[in-house]
């Protein structure tokens, strides 16, 4: 019609006729209009926007009901405070963006466990506010996983959001009241995160105290420090009896207790007492080759050679006397066993003369 497109004018003609039946019952002109729009197929949002704007709210809903397109429908909705229908109608389509969109629009007036509650039944509308929490206000998520009647992973963010509290006295506060609040769950899971809460509040505990008994070390410094690292250092500062009591309060296991043991205490060169753990048993949980290790990392090489002979495996005792750069100890230790092939691969290690030629001295005595 004189160039314009159909639809133009009849979205033109609602609102002209909206605006002229200011009187007319919301019904009678709804049915007036609805005739009319349906006929040309043309949009209904624009007729509801001009309804709405006019102040009549009810008969704005009734053409938005018709409206087939969500794009087109759901801002509106919004604006009319149809919240729960919005949310509906974007999950309806399917369409992450729509449902981001609404989402984004609803957190305007709903705070997001309240927001949560309205779209309860949509579970890509409730996954994607999730992940728009996780985001922006991550200390929402427990309660939010609550009212999901999801008590697991409400425990879970509840744990995680107390372990990164930078502050370590209020991500002490933070575990002790998870501990008392989830220690009683009837959920083995739950039980296990309140365990490892506790841990983690012993842990500070211990952290804080080392930080004002080692020398060398200021508060702080030990932020982020895992259980081992802690235990370690404790034996690397002469605090054996702080590092044992924090390994028994957490239940440390006994081969990961030993091996931090004699790394700490070969850090702290505290030969003496190394050799001490090493007689508590004939033979330690984790062996000779970690002590071998923790010598010869520190600079004593002739420490580290004292467990090599403690190795019940020649062809290992050889082995770990060729990574410390000890050829003749290793070429011994070959020629104990009269290896052939072991001391050929030894001697072509080596390269000092006097090495090479008190190797040679054993294959002569080997080779008779």
């Amino acid at each position: 019609f004189l160039g314009v497109a159909t639809d133009e004018v009849v979205e033109e003609w609602a609102a002209q006729t909206i605006i002229a039946r200011s009187e007319m019952a919301d019904e009678a002109l709804y049915e007036m209009l609805v005739a009319r729009l349906k006929k040309h197929d043309v949009s209904f949002a624009s007729a509801a926007a001009t309804a709405w704007k006019l102040g009549r709210p009810p008969l704005s809903k009734l053409l938005l009901n018709q409206e087939t397109k969500a794009s087109e429908q759901i801002p509106l909705m919004i604006t009319l405070g149809e919240d729960r229908q919005a949310l509906i109608k974007a999950c309806d389509s399917s369409d992450s963006d729509l449902i981001y969109l609404a989402l984004l629009h609803l957190l305007r007036r709903h705070s997001p466990p309240d927001l949560l509650v309205i779209c309860k039944k949509q579970p890509l509308a409730v996954a994607l506010l999730l992940a728009y929490v996780k985001h922006s206000d991550p200390h929402a998520l427990p309660e939010m996983y609550n009212s999901l009647d999801q008590p697991v992973q409400a425990a879970h963010e509840a744990l995680r959001d107390a372990s990164l509290a930078p502050d370590p006295a209020r991500r002490k506060k933070m575990l002790e009241g998870l501990v008392k609040s989830h220690s009683s769950s009837k959920h083995d899971a739950i039980k296990a995160m309140a365990a490892a809460a506790r841990d983690e509040t012993l842990l500070i505990e211990a952290q804080q105290e080392i930080e004002t008994s080692a020398p060398g070390l200021r508060t702080g410094d030990l932020r982020g420090a895992t259980a081992s690292e802690t235990v370690r250092l404790c034996f690397r500062h002469n605090l054996h009896k702080r590092g044992a009591r924090l390994a028994r309060d957490i239940k440390m296991p006994e081969k990961l207790l030993c091996a931090v043991k004699v790394e700490g205490l070969a850090e702290g060169n505290d030969w003496e007492e190394l050799e001490k753990l090493g007689k508590e048993k004939k033979t330690p949980p984790i062996g000779w080759n970690p002590f071998v290790v923790a010598c010869h990392a520190n600079g004593r090489t002739d420490e580290a050679l004292k467990y090599v002979a403690k190795i019940p495996d020649i062809h290992q005792r050889a082995e770990m006397c060729i990574s410390m750069d000890r050829y003749r100890e290793a070429a011994q230790a070959a020629a104990s066993l009269r290896d052939m092939h072991l001391l050929a691969s030894i001697r072509a290690r080596a390269s000092a003369p006097t090495d090479l030629a008190f190797i040679d001295n054993l294959i002569a005595d080997c080779s008779q």
